[in-house]
């Protein structure tokens, strides 16, 4: 039977995997605002794209986080109390960039189209 730190690593670096996995989806979906809507000239896709922007750098220092993580000896009980609040951390930043995703995917399946024009004086539909 496996230790419990073999366990907690291999859980670490499955939260690892599925980081590096999104992080690569919203490279793509940077690359498909820049190349087809002008982010210049409209507020919107300028917050979608600082949005994407900064989901990207958040979840590169999550990931180097959990890699750091998984070599916490949790074998040793001096490194349960440190691994739990990092845990939580770790958790709350994943369910963060869950809802993030749930926000870019509801522009990537609806289109920008559809999202309200945002001109310096207000808000327009047109």
């Amino acid at each position: 039977m496996k230790s419990f730190h073999d366990y907690a690593t291999l859980k670490t670096t499955g939260q690892l995997v599925m980081d590096l996995g999104s992080i690569s989806t919203h490279i793509c979906a940077l690359v498909a605002l820049l190349r087809n809507y002008d982010v210049h000239n409209n507020l919107s896709t300028k917050v979608l794209l600082w949005v994407l922007v900064g989901t990207i750098i958040f979840q590169v220092i999550v990931a180097v986080g959990l890699y750091i993580f998984r070599t916490l000896d949790l074998n040793s009980e001096v490194n349960h109390q440190a691994a739990n609040r990092w845990n939580i951390v770790f958790f709350c930043a994943l369910f963060l960039v869950a809802v993030l995703e749930t926000f870019i995917g509801a522009f990537e399946k609806f289109g920008m189209d559809h999202v309200p024009y945002i001109s310096g004086n207000g808000t327009s539909v047109f």
